[in-house]
């Protein structure tokens, strides 16, 4: 796979899919936001991925936090949207 090159000028937003490694680089001084998005789409895939694989490569965590990281975000989830914990676990027992 070839990597992907842009320049994203003031005012623009580039939006970086689920699980695409990706480096930033600013060109002169700059404000960056940034914000880490879990869609209801993607939140199965967040929860496996927090289940089953090392956090060792989840960066702007300390890292003393990194190994509760996936049970605090799934606890912070189930307390703010409990709906849709509960039809990702119907979902789950449909498919069991």
């Amino acid at each position: 796979l070839n990597p992907c090159e842009c320049i994203v000028n003031e005012g623009e937003l580039l939006f970086v899919p689920r699980g695409w490694w990706h480096l930033a680089i600013n060109l002169e001084e700059s404000i960056a936001v940034t914000q880490n998005y879990v869609s209801k789409v993607g939140l199965p895939h967040v929860l496996q991925y927090f289940r089953t694989k090392s956090t060792d490569c989840v960066s702007g965590v300390a890292l003393d936090q990194r190994s509760t990281l996936g049970r605090r975000f799934e606890t912070a989830v189930s307390k703010e949207h409990p709906e849709i914990m509960a039809e990702l676990a119907s979902r789950h027992e449909e498919k069991a």
